[in-house]
């Protein structure tokens, strides 16, 4: 962050009225900001004490007057605008004020006073070049002196970001979707600074170990302003990007608070671990960045899906085996290097009745070597690799009936179950 605070005090040696002469000692002063630069703004002392002196015919009474300084509609006010006579303390000036009285000087010049000046400069003042001056006065109101004045401000953003201790943490338990940062993962955005026009740009970096996650998979929210609503993130969320404007404004004296939420999207199945990012903030044309770090946890996910829900098996002549009248297609997704299907079924019963797993048959299009396999045990039907939800698999489903099987209807369960594998 680069900003200077320069007041500069162009002293007039003397001046001649009524018979009386004022001498302002050094001619010139300046007013700058210490190094490192100062922020916040604030109290700026002169570089050197002005003293007065005075050579006078008949009693003196010597006073001086600030006239603020402008730029534009831009003012530092007499409250802001400091004063200091010797062995006193510092006082505003917003009115006249008295430094000094005395009798006639003989023809030499006496000192009235030694005067120190400060000025008190906020954030929100804005940048350009002030212009005022003080005046010395005698005890009728008459000019004696004028100190002309200028102070320049230039032009700064500063922002600092806070946030919980440790990085901002996601934690993916699922599958694909948009996943809020974990309770309490936020970040304080705060921007100070006396430009008309300043933003805030926040950049991505990639994460590491590698993967195939990146920036625009990012969302933020601001408090301070609003912004479009960006779909599948949810209402005040923006896409973060590579270089996007996450603050901006066009007002001059800039003191925002805002916090700053984020969301992460994941577009593709990540492979369990922990990975780790950045996103680094800067304000264009200012020397003043800041990262914030991420950490994702990517847990272990595993999903299976039929599509459907019940199949019917009819039997209608002798004893043999009966296919069901649907074709079930098997869906599976896991964000683990290898996974295995599997199937399990389970008595189907009637009232008086049940005919055993064992006679329960499927075959799965992914596993065609094996072809049916009875339902008494646990059956591999598919195996894999990292996938978002995808059929894998289309299974068939039969049952072998026997002559002392009762009529009637039997109902029972497959179960499907998906693991990984090391």
């Amino acid at each position: 962050m680069i900003f200077k605070y320069f007041l500069i005090f162009l002293l007039a040696l003397s001046a001649f009225l009524a018979g009386e002469s004022l001498v302002l000692e050094p001619s010139e002063i300046a007013l700058q900001a210490p190094l490192p630069h100062q922020y916040p703004p604030g109290d700026f002392p002169a570089n050197s004490a002005v003293r007065v002196t005075v050579e006078a015919q008949n009693d003196w009474s010597i006073s001086c007057l600030y006239e603020n300084m402008t730029a534009g509609n831009s003012v530092i006010p007499g409250d802001r605008f400091f004063v200091r006579k010797q062995g006193e303390d510092y006082l505003s000036m917003t009115s006249t004020i008295h430094i000094g009285s005395g009798a006639a000087t003989d023809g030499s010049f006496v000192e009235v006073n030694t005067l120190e000046f400060h000025a008190h400069i906020l954030p929100t003042d804005a940048a350009g070049e002030y212009y005022g001056s003080i005046k010395f006065i005698d005890d009728s109101e008459q000019e004696m002196a004028v100190l002309p004045i200028s102070l320049t401000i230039e032009p700064y953003v500063n922002f600092s970001l806070q946030q919980p201790l440790g990085p901002i943490v996601f934690t993916i338990d699922g599958g694909p979707g948009v996943y809020s940062a974990n309770e309490d993962n936020y970040a304080q955005l705060n921007v100070d600074g006396n430009t008309e026009a300043w933003q805030i740009k926040a950049a991505f970096e990639n994460i590491t170990p590698t993967c195939n996650l990146v920036g625009n998979n990012h969302f933020v929210r601001n408090d301070a302003l609003p912004f479009e609503h960006d779909e599948g993130a949810g209402f005040g969320y923006m896409h973060l990007g590579y270089d996007r404007v996450v603050l901006d404004g066009q007002s001059e004296g800039i003191s925002v608070r805002s916090r700053l939420f984020f969301k992460l999207e994941t577009a593709y199945n990540l492979e369990p671990g922990q990975y780790h990012s950045k996103i680094s903030f800067d304000s264009p044309g200012y020397s003043n960045s800041h990262t914030i770090n991420l950490e994702i946890n990517v847990e272990e996910y595993l999903a299976i899906e039929v599509s459907e829900s019940k199949v019917n098996i009819v039997s209608e002549g002798p004893p043999g085996e009966y296919e069901a009248d649907k074709l079930v297609k098997l869906k599976v997704a896991s964000n683990t290097s290898k996974w295995e299907a599997r199937a399990q079924g389970e008595p189907l019963k009637s009232d008086d009745d049940e005919i055993p797993p064992s006679r329960l048959f499927i075959n799965s299009s992914a596993k065609k070597e094996t072809g049916y396999v009875p339902l008494d045990q646990e059956q591999i039907i598919a195996t894999g690799t990292a996938t978002n939800m995808a059929e894998v698999s289309d299974l068939t489903i039969k049952v072998k009936t026997e002559w002392e099987d009762k009529a009637g209807e039997y109902n029972g369960n497959i179960y499907f179950t998906v693991i990984a594998l090391p």
